[in-house]
């Protein structure tokens, strides 16, 4: 780039170059806009200008015509050449099979639901309470299904706060916040409100409603009572999140349809095994809707005890995952 800011003009090879470099920085528009600007007539080679074609005719959904184009290099002699090429139709036709109905590989793989802190969430943690002494408080939230339910003992009132939030900020400031519990610390709810309940030594099930201006929103319920508090992040999405832990992969589908969802922003956080949290790495979803969240060129990998997952669509919403690391 130093260089091409010193010439008075920028030829075609250089310019395949620019493309590529926009590409990186996930700058599409730009990069096609560049492309659009090469004579393949005048290349010495068509070859490098196929594949850009190819893989920007994927990014618009011109799918067939970017499977026409690698279909040209099929006996190509050089092995890494026809290999790339070979991708582009490979994730082509497994990009068909999913819309056919057919069951990939990212989708069949091991359930977010089989992780153990999920499954924890399902009823272990209200054995844990029942098996307290009688007389101390308890308090849990936790969202079943399309239910937000409060789980307490010992305990006649709570006081619910209801924030609208910036889900990518919270997650960044915070990615694990959701296994962490305490308060929220952020600027005054939108709505505060109060539930009563019925003060007994066994453990009770209150549902808690989400105000009908807040509905399919981002938002962070917080409860507090009885010298406890708990926060859940309400994510609103139409969106299905397969991934496989051991495999670093994830699968981003329709919720309506179950058709994979290319360009799905996802945003990965690493906890390390002396604790500290950092960013680890981030893009966006592939053509069939997959994205490899374990993968690094460092050894990050290796000092890595679990990761924090954010999926962000401009049109299907949010949604948080935590996994642990593949499997070395």
């Amino acid at each position: 780039m130093r260089v091409l800011g010193h010439q008075k003009s920028i030829d075609l090879e250089q310019k395949l170059g620019l493309v590529y470099y926009m590409i990186l920085q996930n700058r599409i528009e730009e990069s096609i806009s560049i492309f659009q600007q090469i004579d393949p007539g005048k290349l010495e080679s068509k070859l490098q200008h196929d594949y850009f074609a190819a893989y920007l005719d994927m990014i618009q959904g011109k799918f067939n015509e970017a499977d026409a184009l690698a279909l040209k290099y099929v006996a190509y002699p050089n092995p890494r050449w026809r290999d790339w090429f070979g991708q582009v139709r490979s994730q082509i036709a497994e990009r068909k099979a999913i819309q056919a109905g057919k069951t990939s590989d990212i989708a069949s793989a091991e359930d977010w639901k089989t992780d153990p802190s999920n499954r924890l969430l399902t009823g272990a943690r209200e054995q844990q309470n029942l098996n307290e002494a009688a007389s101390l408080p308890a308090l849990d939230l936790i969202q079943d299904g399309e239910r937000i339910v409060l789980r307490h003992r010992n305990l006649e009132r709570v006081e619910v706060k209801f924030y609208i939030v910036d889900i990518e900020l919270l997650f960044s400031r915070n990615p694990f916040t959701q296994q962490e519990g305490g308060r929220v610390n952020m600027i005054e709810p939108n709505l505060v409100d109060t539930i009563k309940m019925e003060k007994a030594g066994v453990a009770k099930e209150t549902i808690v409603t989400v105000p009908e201006k807040l509905k399919n929103k981002n938002i962070v319920i917080e409860v507090a009572g009885g010298g406890l508090a708990r926060n859940l992040v309400l994510y609103a999405n139409s969106l299905v999140v397969n991934h496989s832990p051991n495999l670093g992969r994830l699968q981003v589908l329709t919720k309506q349809g179950m058709q994979p969802l290319e360009g799905a922003y996802v945003k990965v956080y690493a906890r390390e095994a002396s604790g500290t949290t950092k960013f680890y790495k981030d893009g966006y979803t592939d053509l069939r809707g997959q994205f490899d969240y374990a993968s690094l060129s460092t050894n990050d990998l290796e000092t890595t005890q679990r990761f924090s997952l954010l999926v962000l669509h401009p049109e299907y919403g949010t949604v948080v995952r935590e996994s642990e690391p593949p499997k070395r």
